[in-house]
């Protein structure tokens, strides 16, 4: 899903100054697109990251999902050990959903704890074991840097 595709699902809107280098997406405040466009200089880095495509997947920054958490519906909350077990790597278990049992299969949602926390995306499978897929969470920083 390319990043059109992923804020469409979640009904959000980004502003006008969004920058893009290369494959990263970059919010800027209006004076920072101003000073960006004087310097003259494509930077490497500039504002608030928002996140990147990679292999034609659209992969959201922690601050997006923020962002988007503050306006969409679409959410699954879970308990404090699915929490900690999706930031980890692992998929959603049907008796750990607290609240968002009912979106249908494919639909992709954002992940919170109960706290309203958010840990990443998942999409729902709804087969016999497993309830959603782990597309991204925000442990992913973490083992990469392992």
């Amino acid at each position: 899903m390319n990043e059109a595709g992923f804020l469409k699902n979640f009904g959000y809107e980004l502003e006008e100054n969004v920058y893009r280098i290369n494959k990263k997406l970059f919010l800027l405040k209006k004076d920072l697109r101003e000073v960006v466009e004087i310097v003259g200089e494509k930077p490497k880095h500039v504002g608030l990251f928002l996140g990147e495509t990679k292999q034609k997947n659209f992969v959201p920054s922690t601050s997006l999902l923020e962002l988007v958490s503050k306006t969409t519906s679409k959410k699954l909350i879970v308990d404090d050990k699915a929490a900690w077990l999706f930031v980890c790597g692992r998929d959603l278990m049907h008796e750990s959903i607290k609240k968002g049992l009912e979106y249908h299969k494919k639909s992709v949602v954002l992940v919170s704890d109960e706290n309203n926390n958010v840990l990443g995306v998942a999409r729902i499978v709804d087969d016999k074991k497993i309830f959603a897929n782990n597309i991204f969470d925000i442990g992913d920083f973490l083992r990469r840097e392992t």
